[in-house]
């Protein structure tokens, strides 16, 4: 399974109300701060459901001007009705073929969007040539597995599952880009200086682990691969998924340790 961008239908609606709260809020808050309050320009990439474009909105100064794209028409019209703001201008467009002008942005963000970018390269360069000379790009990526352990664990219910034939939309879209050596050298390609990496750890919560369940299954594509092999195998996967959060009872509790690596870089 490698569509990793296949977040319709009501994906957007389980993404927001399930992972939203757990996974991305901590780093939505964070990453609209790196904003510099001199911005009068923004352009979020792959805005999602508009977590960091809710944050933008309340810290940019009044006058500034802020446009929310996204290339998933389901994802810009959820966003459209979580976060009302007649400042914000809502835009499907590709990250990798901005289109906007050249120099007309203070700063361009990202939140968890780039590692979905077929070319990473054309992406940063367009980021690049939209942005004002001086401006900044910000996003952020997650790391592995490794410090994201229970991302790790939905890998290893579905390799145990499926085998073979278990989905590969995390270890080629969410958890794919955490080379820090590579992001870097992308941006260098690209034109940037002044590149800042750096790996930011938060912890999410949840009150019911039903919550995270059914966000990685029914607020990603996994739910749709799974129906498509049998309508039988998503319940299965998510009685499985239960129990294996049961047996992390002990180290974490109702937390997810998380890690993302933030850059920052100058045009």
């Amino acid at each position: 399974m490698s569509s990793a961008t296949a977040y319709s239908g009501n994906v957007p609606q389980h993404y927001e109300q399930y992972l939203g709260p757990i996974l991305f809020e901590p780093y939505a808050i964070e990453l609209a701060r790196r904003v510099p309050g001199s911005a009068r320009s923004v352009l979020e990439v792959a805005c999602g459901t508009g977590r960091v474009t809710r944050h933008l909105d309340q810290l940019l100064p009044p006058q500034a001007k802020l446009i929310a794209t996204d290339l998933n028409s389901d994802m810009i019209r959820l966003a459209r009705l979580v976060v009302f703001s007649p400042r914000i201008e809502w835009q499907e467009a590709d990250g990798q073929s901005l289109p906007f002008a050249d120099a007309c942005f203070d700063v361009v963000l990202s939140q968890f969007g780039v590692m979905f970018f077929t070319d990473k390269l054309q992406a940063f360069r367009e980021a690049l040539r939209v942005l004002r000379p001086g401006g900044m790009f910000l996003f952020n990526t997650w790391d592995g597995y490794s410090t994201n352990p229970r991302a790790g664990l939905i890998m290893q219910v579905m390799q145990e599952e499926l085998g073979a034939d278990a989905p590969d939309f995390l270890s080629v879209g969410p958890y794919s880009f955490h080379n820090e050596a590579q992001i870097a050298c992308l941006l260098e390609e690209a034109g940037f200086r002044e590149i800042s990496i750096r790996k930011v750890r938060h912890t999410g919560t949840f009150t019911d682990p039903d919550h995270l369940v059914s966000g990685f299954v029914d607020g990603s594509p996994l739910g749709s691969y799974l129906d498509r092999i049998s309508r039988e195998l998503r319940p299965r996967i998510r009685k499985k998924l239960l129990l294996a959060l049961e047996q992390q009872n002990g180290l974490y509790g109702n937390t997810v340790p998380l890690c993302a690596i933030v850059v920052e870089a100058v045009r």
